[in-house]
C-alpha cells in the first residue's frame, strides 16, 4: 500500500524545477517515499571505464541555496549562496529554496552495484551538471543517475530523497530490502548468537527500558593529546592522569601511532611496534584493565589499507596476502592488499586485535580508494575493502566502528546506509562528520563547529551517528585569550547536542574539569556517560552562510530528547523536549530577537514527530538558568564571540488535582497550562550537564493521599547522577526525595520557582539491579 501524501509535498514537475530541462533526458521514473514525496529518478546511460557529463538545467526561481561539495576527497563542507547557483568544488546534495517558498532537493546517486559515481557540477549561469565516473568493464544503462524532490518545508525534502536512494540501491542488489548484504552474505559472515543479542539490544532504547551502548560513554583519545609517537608508558601515564583528576572515562581509542610501520608509512605486520609497545597490544590492555577496571571499550586506529600508504613491499604482509599496485592520483604508487584477499586480511586483522582484548576500531583514510587513477583497481577495491570491514567489524566487534575520512557517495550511500544484517538490526556505525579539529589553528574553530552542524543536513539521513570529532578541555594555542577560553565550551556543546559520541584529547595535566563535568557525568557504576538526545543535530536555519567577519546573526541547532511515561501496565508512551544550542560564530557580540512559537514550529517540522505546542513548553537557559513561560512569546539572546547557549524547551505534563497542591499560581511568574486549569510539571533533567534533559529517561506520576491531604509522587528513571530540575505550575510547601529506599538530606533539596534535587555524590549502587542502568528516584511533592 502506498504511504499517505505528506502534508510537505509541494508535487512539481521537472519543467517547473529546471529552466530549460534537459529535453534528452527521457529515462525518468517516480517513486514515492515513506513520508508520501513524489521523487523523480532520473538516469542515462554510460559506457564502461568511462566518464561523462550530462546538463540538468538551470534551478528555476532559485532565491537561497545550501549545498554539499567535496572539499577534498575525503571531506564535505557546507556551501551556501543566493541568486545563482555556483559550487567550486564537486557537489553531492544540493538544496536550494524558490521564490514562492518552495524547497527543491537534487541528490545524485552512487555506490549501487553498477559501481557508478555520480556529482554534481554547475556551468555558466548557474546550470547544474551530473557528473559521473563508471568504474565498472560495461556499459551502465542507469549509471547516470539523479534524484530530485520537492515540498514547502526542507527537511522532509531532504529526508524523502536518501529514502528513495536507499530504497533503489537495495532494490538493485536483488534483496528486496536493505540488509547491504548479496545473496549468501549473511552465510559468509558467520555471526554467532552474542553478536545477534547484539544487534537485537539496539531495540531497547526504543521502548521503557534502557541500556548503553559504546558510544554513550566518555571517551579519551590519543591523537592530539599525547601525539603521533605512542608508547604503553605514555598511554598507562595518561589514563593515570586522568584518574587522579577524578575523571573516570568509559573508553579509550588509540589513535594511530601505535603500528609497526617505515619511514614511507607503510606498514610492516599487524602488531604493535615492540621497541614502544614491548608486552605488544595485548601487554597493554592488561595493564589498562588491572589499573583502570572501569573502563569498558579499548579501540584502536588503523587505515583502511593498513596504514597510509599500504604495505611496505617485501614485507610479512606483501608475503601473506595478494597484493596490487595502485597509482595514485598524486604521483606515488601504493601496494595495498588485493580485492581477493581483503576478508582475509580484514579476518586475521581484527582477530588478532580481538585476541589482544581491542573492542572497538576507528577505521581511517577510507576514500584512499577514490585516489586510485585506474578505474578497474578502483572498482575492485571499493566493494571489496567496504564487505570486508563490514563483515569482520560485526564478527570481532559487534560493529563497534568509527568510519573516518569516509564522507565520499560510495561509502555514504551504500556501506552507512545498510540498516540490517538479514532479518536483525545492524548495530549502529559511527561516522566522523567533518574535518579535523586543529587545536592550534585559532581561527579553524568557527568553520569546525558550522561545518560539522550543517554537515548532519547530509550524514543525518544515513544509518550513522555523527562524530564531530574530538577536541579539548583546555586549549593549548590562544594563551588565556578570551576567544580562546571561550570556544572549548563551544566546542563541548557542539558535541552535546550533535546526538553522537563525545570524544576529548587532552595533554596530561591540562584539564578544565568544570567543563568536563558540564559535558559528562557520572553513572551509577561511577563510570562517565554522555548524555545524548534521541536524534542528531540538524542546523534550524540551513541557508544561513558563515561570516565570521561580518556576521551578525547566531547559528542555530536542534535536536530532541525523548521522554517515556510509564504505567501500570507496562506500557509505555513517549513525548519528547527540545534542545536548541545557539553559536556565535561571529567575531563580534550578537544580539538576536526570538519568536518562540516561530521558531519552535520549523524545529517540529524537522523533527517529524508529534509536536508539542509552544503554548505547553517552559523554556529554560543552560548559561543564565533563565526560565520563559508558555505566556513569554518572544525572547532575546546576547552572545559574545565564542560564546553559546543551550535552551531547553520541556512540555508541561498535567498531574492530577488533589488539595494539597491543586491551586495554580496567579501571579505573573506563574501561569495556568491548560483551559481546565489542571497544574502540570515538566522536566529539564541534570541542571549540571549541558544536555541534561537528555538524563531523564522515563517518568511515572502518581497522586497520594494521607490524613486527607494530597501528595504528587514522582518516579524517575535516570541515566546519570546530578542535580535534578523540575518546573512546577503550582506553589511546593514540602518535597522528599528518596533512592533505593534511602531518604536524600533535605539540605540536598532546594524549593522555589525550580525544584533542584541534588544526587551528585550518591552511592546508588542499592537503587536498582546490577544490570539495570537506570537510577530510580522517587519524589514527593506537598
Amino acid at each position: 500500500m502506498a504511504p499517505p501524501v505528506s502534508p510537505f509535498a509541494a508535487f512539481l514537475d521537472l519543467s517547473d524545477i529546471f529552466k530549460h530541462f534537459n529535453s534528452d533526458l527521457t529515462s525518468t521514473d517516480t517513486h514515492v517515499s515513506e513520508s508520501g514525496f513524489k521523487v523523480f529518478e532520473i538516469t542515462n546511460s554510460i559506457d564502461g571505464y568511462s566518464s561523462k557529463e550530462i546538463h540538468l538545467g538551470k534551478p528555476h526561481l532559485l532565491t537561497r541555496h545550501l549545498s554539499f561539495v567535496r572539499e577534498s576527497a575525503f571531506w564535505l563542507a557546507p556551501r551556501t549562496g543566493d541568486s545563482e547557483l555556483s559550487l567550486d568544488r564537486l557537489g553531492v546534495l544540493t538544496i536550494f529554496e524558490r521564490s514562492d517558498g518552495v524547497h527543491v532537493g537534487i541528490l545524485p546517486s552512487s555506490g549501487t552495484v553498477d559501481l557508478c559515481t555520480s556529482n554534481l557540477k554547475t556551468s555558466g549561469g548557474g546550470s547544474l551538471v551530473l557528473r559521473t565516473e563508471n568504474d565498472s568493464p560495461d556499459t551502465q544503462t542507469l549509471g547516470q543517475r539523479v534524484f530530485v524532490t520537492s515540498g514547502i518545508e526542507f527537511e522532509p525534502v531532504v529526508q524523502a530523497l536518501f529514502d528513495v536512494a536507499r530504497q533503489v540501491a537495495f532494490r538493485e542488489d536483488g534483496d528486496g530490502d536493505d540488509d547491504g548484504d548479496d545473496g549468501d552474505n549473511n552465510e559468509n559472515l558467520q555471526i554467532d548468537n552474542k553478536v545477534l543479542q547484539k544487534m537485537e539490544s539496539l531495540n531497547i532504547k526504543l521502548g521503557p527500558t534502557w541500556k548503553t551502548e559504546w558510544y554513550d560513554g566518555l571517551m579519551y583519545c590519543t591523537w592530539n593529546g599525547l601525539g603521533p609517537v605512542l608508547s604503553h608508558d605514555l598511554i598507562i601515564n595518561a589514563l593515570a592522569d586522568l584518574d587522579a583528576s577524578g575523571v573516570n572515562i568509559s573508553g579509550i581509542i588509540i589513535d594511530d601511532g601505535w603500528q609497526h610501520t617505515n619511514q614511507y608509512r607503510q606498514l610492516y605486520d599487524l602488531r604493535a611496534d615492540e621497541f614502544r609497545f614491548p608486552s605488544g597490544l595485548k601487554g597493554l590492555v592488561k595493564d589498562i584493565r588491572s589499573k583502570f577496571p572501569y573502563i569498558v571499550d579499548i579501540g584502536v586506529w588503523s587505515t583502511l589499507v593498513g596504514y597510509w600508504e599500504g604495505v611496505v613491499p617485501g614485507s610479512e604482509l606483501d608475503e601473506s596476502y595478494k597484493t596490487v599496485d595502485a597509482r595514485m592520483k598524486n604521483g606515488k604508487t601504493y601496494r595495498l592488499v588485493a580485492a581477493e584477499d581483503t576478508a582475509k586480511f580484514y579476518d586475521d586483522y581484527f582477530s588478532s586485535l580481538a585476541e589482544a582484548g581491542i573492542t572497538c576500531v576507528k577505521i581511517d583514510y577510507q576514500a584512499v580508494i577514490d585516489d586510485i587513477q585506474d578505474h578497474h583497481i578502483r572498482g575492485a577495491l571499493y566493494p571489496a575493502y567496504q564487505k570486508a570491514l563490514f563483515d569482520s567489524s560485526l564478527k570481532y566487534f559487534d560493529g563497534k566502528v568509527i568510519y573516518c575520512m569516509a564522507m565520499v557517495p560510495n561509502i555514504m550511500l551504500r556501506s552507512l546506509q545498510k540498516r540490517t544484517v538479514g532479518s536483525k538490526p545492524r548495530p549502529t556505525p559511527v561516522l566522523r562528520n567533518s574535518n579535523d579539529f586543529f587545536p592550534t589553528i585559532l581561527a579553524s574553530h568557527f568553520w569546525h563547529i558550522y561545518c560539522n552542524l550543517y554537515n548532519t543536513t547530509y550524514t543525518g539521513n544515513l544509518y550513522s551517528i555523527p562524530d564531530f570529532d574530538m577536541f579539548q578541555s583546555k586549549l593549548q594555542a590562544g594563551g588565556e585569550e578570551p576567544l580562546a577560553t571561550r570556544v572549548t565550551g563551544l566546542h563541548a556543546a557542539a558535541r552535546c547536542i550533535s546526538g553522537g559520541p563525545i570524544y576529548f584529547t587532552d595533554s596530561p595535566k591540562k584539564h578544565e574539569l568544570d567543563l568536563i563535568n558540564a559535558f559528562s557525568s557520572p553513572s551509577r557504576f561511577n563510570q562517565r556517560v554522555v548524555l545524548r538526545p534521541s536524534g542528531i543535530a540538524k542546523p534550524v536555519f540551513p541557508y544561513l552562510p558563515f561570516d565570521a567577519d561580518e556576521g551578525k546573526t547566531l547559528h542555530w541547532g536542534y535536536n530532541y530528547s525523548d521522554l517515556y511515561e510509564r504505567s501500570r501496565d507496562g506500557k509505555a508512551t513517549s513525548i519528547y523536549s527540545i534542545l536548541l544550542a545557539a553559536f556565535n560564530l561571529c567575531y563580534d557580540e550578537v544580539t538576536q530577537g526570538l519568536n518562540w512559537t516561530t521558531l519552535l514550529a520549523v524545529v517540529n517540522s524537522g523533527i517529524q514527530k508529534v509536536a508539542t505546542k509552544a503554548d505547553y513548553l517552559v523554556i529554560r537557559s543552560y548559561k543564565t538558568g533563565k526560565i520563559w513561560l508558555p505566556k513569554d512569546k518572544t525572547a532575546e539572546v546576547s552572545l559574545l564571540s565564542g560564546e553559546w547557549d543551550m535552551i531547553t524547551a520541556a512540555p508541561l505534563i498535567p498531574v492530577p488535582a488533589k488539595p494539597a497542591y491543586g491551586k495554580l499560581r496567579k501571579d505573573d511568574d506563574w501561569i495556568d497550562i491548560s483551559r481546565d486549569d489542571s497544574p502540570a510539571i515538566a522536566f529539564f533533567g541534570l541542571l549540571d550537564n549541558i544536555c541534561g534533559v537528555a538524563g531523564i529517561h522515563s517518568y511515572e506520576i502518581t497522586a497520594k493521599t494521607s490524613d486527607g491531604e494530597g501528595d504528587l509522587g514522582i518516579n524517575l528513571w535516570l541515566k546519570a547522577l546530578g542535580v535534578i530540575g523540575l518546573y512546577a505550575t503550582f506553589p511546593v510547601e514540602h518535597a522528599s526525595v528518596s533512592i533505593g529506599g534511602e531518604p536524600l538530606d533535605k539540605s540536598r533539596i532546594t524549593l522555589g520557582k525550580l525544584l533542584e534535587f541534588d544526587i551528585r555524590y550518591e552511592a546508588v549502587e542499592q537503587a536498582g539491579s546490577r544490570g539495570d542502568e537506570l537510577v530510580l528516584i522517587e519524589i514527593t511533592l506537598s
